[in-house]
């Protein structure tokens, strides 16, 4: 929404007139004289002392996307979905002034608050981590100095960024906790540490989603809580693996849930078969038994009280998913198995 030449003239003109007034006059400033007065100095916008009293009445976004434009990385994307799908490029300026809006607006409702552009979308020399650090770095600021208690009630994060700073975590504090139910991380690079910290947060004992592209190093006892799991660990050891899967199963008889972990050692038979060592033999249907290597790649867990389905465990790719499936299809189509499950991400990047 951004203003025509002579509104934003107007604007400059009476923002000069006050910066002056504030320069010449007043000790003693009023709270709201410096507030107006720090934006200012700071360039940050002419317009918004008029945009001071803007309603603060509840919105609900189904989705609401903030990008850097790949072909004028100067400007923001902002996607906003309510009734109806709306897209916009604009400015830094608006672009911070529309999420302080969000901030302090604290009945509003965000179903997926997503930031970056989706991995798979990436372009090479695409300038988007520097551009998001420069905006999350004026959003820090401003919460900083006007001291405000952010809590933003957003159901789904989407983190399409790299993480290599604190940035994510300072963002990840001006969530409701109670409100937040997925996180997906989907930028390939976490900077060590990051999960460490991540795990003390409320938001990850809340959290029921979890999704990480990035290779991390993390107790895999940590993800018995959520009822769907896609992350890539390092230095993955078979037998704590073999321990996820029997735990992981236990902890979520009653709800549905899946889970899939990935790794390069996985890509080995021999680390496979070390999985399923602590796991009682599983005898296939006399149709199965000519299957290649039926038994590293595949186990079925009954559910008590269940009649219908099984879960099914699989090692496919690099990856080991465990999903809910009801036993006749399993029973009579084994080679479901042989297609790669759909799932969030596709690679497994080196250890």
């Amino acid at each position: 929404m951004a203003s025509d030449d002579s509104s934003e003239g107007g604007s400059a003109r009476n923002s000069k007139t006050e910066l002056q007034t504030l320069e010449n006059g007043q000790n003693g400033l009023k709270s709201t004289e410096k507030y107006v007065f720090v934006y200012l100095i700071d360039c940050i916008s002419p317009y918004m002392t008029i945009r001071e009293e803007d309603s603060d009445a509840p919105i609900h976004y189904k989705c609401y996307k903030v990008a850097v434009n790949a072909m004028e990385p100067s400007k923001f994307t902002v996607y906003r979905s309510q009734t109806k799908f709306t897209r916009e490029n604009i400015d830094i300026t608006e672009t911070y002034y529309q999420i302080m809006h969000l901030f302090k607006s604290p009945d509003s409702t965000i179903e997926e608050m997503k930031f970056g552009e989706a991995f798979q979308f990436k372009m090479e020399g695409y300038p988007e981590e520097e551009r998001m650090d420069q905006l999350f770095a004026k959003i820090f600021s401003s919460v900083t100095f006007q001291n405000l208690q952010v809590s933003c009630k957003v159901s789904m994060l989407e983190w399409n960024l790299n993480i290599k700073s604190e940035s994510f975590l300072k963002f990840l504090n001006y969530l409701d906790p109670m409100y937040l139910q997925k996180l997906h991380l989907t930028g390939p690079v976490i900077m060590d540490g990051l999960m460490d910290k991540l795990m003390e947060t409320e938001h990850w004992k809340c959290l029921s989603e979890i999704k990480i592209n990035g290779a991390i190093l993390a107790n895999l006892e940590n993800f018995y809580h959520f009822n769907v799991v896609d992350v890539q660990i390092k230095e993955l050891n078979p037998w704590v693996l073999s321990e996820f899967i029997k735990n992981y199963h236990t902890k979520n008889l009653y709800q549905p849930n899946n889970f899939t972990i990935r790794s390069k050692r996985l890509l080995e038979p021999s680390y496979a078969e070390q999985v399923w060592i602590s796991f009682d033999p599983f005898d296939p249907l006399e149709s199965f038994k000519n299957v290649e290597s039926w038994g590293v790649r595949l186990k079925l867990f009954e559910i008590p009280r269940d009649s219908v389905n099984t879960r099914v465990v699989f090692i496919l790719n690099g990856k080991i998913s465990g999903y809910v499936w009801d036993k006749e299809t399993v029973l009579s189509s084994f080679m479901i198995f042989d297609q790669t499950p759909e799932g969030y991400f596709s690679d497994v990047s080196a250890d």
